[in-house]
C-alpha cells in the first residue's frame, strides 16, 4: 500500500473530513488533497501520521507511514518483529522500539 491511499485510509479510520485532517496536520486542504492523489512528501508530517494512525489502532497504516519515512531517509532498514534494527549493526542497544505490524 501507498502512503497515498493509507492517507485515506487513516482520515476514514478517524471518521474525519479532508479539512479537518489537513488543518491538524497544518497544510492546506489543497496540499492534503495532493498528498491524497500523489502521497505524503515530509517526514515530519509521516511521524505525526504513524502516531494518529496508531491512536486509532491501525498499526497497518502506522507501517506504511513509517516505512515511507524509512525511504525518504534512505536508510535500509530491517523489520523484525517490534524492532528496527539498522543493517550493519550487531548490538541490542543499536535497535529502536517501535510498534509496527509484523
Amino acid at each position: 500500500m501507498e502512503s497515498s491511499a493509507a492517507l485515506t485510509e487513516l482520515r476514514i479510520a478517524c471518521g474525519t473530513s479532508p479539512a479537518r485532517l489537513a488543518r491538524g496536520l497544518k497544510i492546506s486542504l489543497r496540499e492534503y488533497r495532493r498528498w491524497e492523489r500523489e502521497g505524503v512528501p515530509a517526514t515530519l508530517k509521516l511521524g505525526y501520521l504513524v502516531a494518529v494512525a496508531r491512536h486509532v489502532d491501525r498499526l497497518d497504516l502506522a507501517d506504511v507511514f513509517f516505512r515511507e519515512i524509512a525511504s525518504q531517509i534512505g536508510e535500509q532498514i530491517l523489520v523484525r518483529g517490534t524492532k528496527i534494527i539498522r543493517q550493519g549493526r550487531k548490538r541490542p542497544q543499536d535497535s529502536i522500539p517501535v510498534a509496527v505490524a509484523a
